[in-house]
């Protein structure tokens, strides 16, 4: 029985520099698990849910986002508590208005609070924060500038504290936040 040795094809040759190409490409354009947990605000109606990392620290971790026609419809497809409590709106203009993330949890502010270290995909989602709502005993803000809070921007607390805009100097550019139970 005589073998035969057939040469490669060539389109066979050019699927395997296609793959080669699409494997080197997909490493470039790998997006970041932030960026891909919350993109643009498009619906206008988005909710992330947190909870904290350890009972009695501020510092939180995001469980779930989600975008629908009406924020209850994106609340109601959060499962357990982690939706039941709005913590805080934070919106793309002035005065409350545009476009908002509502932050939820599934308890109210106490002393210790909640912390948001990384606020940035918020921030481009919308794009740019500029004002803020809080709710269910979130008496006292702190923002910043940058993530991890680092540049403080202003605290904000007391009985007119709810509904704040972003001061100039950090305006757009909230990439964390704190928000606690002032007591004064």
């Amino acid at each position: 029985m005589k073998s035969v040795v057939r040469a490669p094809k060539k389109r066979s040759r050019a699927l395997v520099y296609i793959a080669a190409l699409v494997m080197s490409l997909s490493s470039i354009l790998m997006v970041s698990p932030a960026s891909a947990e919350v993109g643009e605000n498009s619906q206008g109606h988005c909710v992330a849910s947190f909870t904290k990392v350890k009972p009695g620290s501020s510092e939180t971790r995001m469980t779930h986002h989600v975008c629908a026609a009406t924020e209850q419809e994106a609340r109601a497809q959060i499962p357990g508590a982690a939706a039941k409590v709005l913590l805080v709106r934070i919106y793309r203009d002035s005065y409350q208005g545009g476009p908002h993330y509502s932050l939820t949890a599934d308890a109210a502010c106490d002393p210790a609070g909640w912390g948001f270290s990384d606020l940035s995909s918020f921030n481009d989602g919308l794009p740019g924060i500029s004002s803020w709502r809080t709710y269910n005993q979130c008496s006292g803000q702190v923002i910043y500038s940058e993530e991890d809070y680092v540049s403080q921007c202003g605290p904000h607390y007391g009985p007119n504290s709810w509904a704040q805009n972003v001061p100039w100097a950090c305006n757009d550019h909230v990439l964390s936040m704190k928000v606690y139970q002032h007591h004064s």
